[in-house]
């Protein structure tokens, strides 16, 4: 219910100060995302990180992603060069690895960690970006930070031709070899476009 009135105001309600800066076309340049009753992105993502929220804080980082880039797009559609775009992205990926980094989830309960759930979301759900599943898990291969390598690397390893790139764009070469061999000698449809893909 929190993040349904958070939303209230990109479908045009209310606005004020407290949540994620929008850009042009949401009312305005320089605002901020604020529903009815004062309830920003801000306040969901705080009640969702102390409860451990992971589908709900999954898509207030993903509206705020979204946000950036289109602020970074209309920057470069009105011929600038798109430097507060380009901040706010990086802020909103910040954002993003602070949860993975911070949110480790309760093992005993089996319960995961944040990043793995994300990871999980980013291979089955196009997302806010309206670029599809195969997009964002190009995203997640090219801008995930080194220190996510071990929890990437298990939910990709169902995954090998998924891994195989992982591992290269990690320069984890014994790695990568190895799970290109285990394509190749199984068969496996994906060791052909893996090997493409070099």
């Amino acid at each position: 219910a929190l993040l349904d009135a958070a939303r209230f105001f990109a479908r045009g309600g209310g606005g004020g100060a407290g949540g994620f800066p929008y850009g042009a076309g949401r009312g305005g340049a320089g605002g901020y995302m604020m529903g009815p009753a004062g309830v920003t992105m801000d306040a969901v993502a705080a009640v969702a990180e102390a409860h451990f929220g992971y589908e709900q804080l999954a898509e207030v980082c993903e509206a705020a992603a979204a946000e950036a880039a289109a602020g970074a797009a209309a920057g470069m559609a009105m011929g600038g060069a798109g430097q507060h775009g380009g901040g706010a992205v990086s802020a909103a990926a910040a954002r993003l690895h602070h949860y993975m980094r911070t949110l480790r989830g309760a093992p005993a309960d089996g319960e995961g960690t944040f990043a793995s759930f994300m990871f999980h979301r980013m291979m089955t759900h196009a997302g806010y970006s309206g670029g599809g599943v195969g997009q964002r898990i190009a995203e997640m291969l090219q801008n995930t930070p080194d220190e996510f390598y071990d929890e990437l690397s298990d939910c990709l390893r169902p995954h090998p031709p998924l891994l195989w790139l992982h591992q290269l764009r990690a320069d984890d070469f014994a790695g990568a070899a190895s799970t290109l061999h285990g394509l190749s000698s199984t068969g496996n449809k994906g060791a052909a476009a893996a090997a493409a893909a070099a």
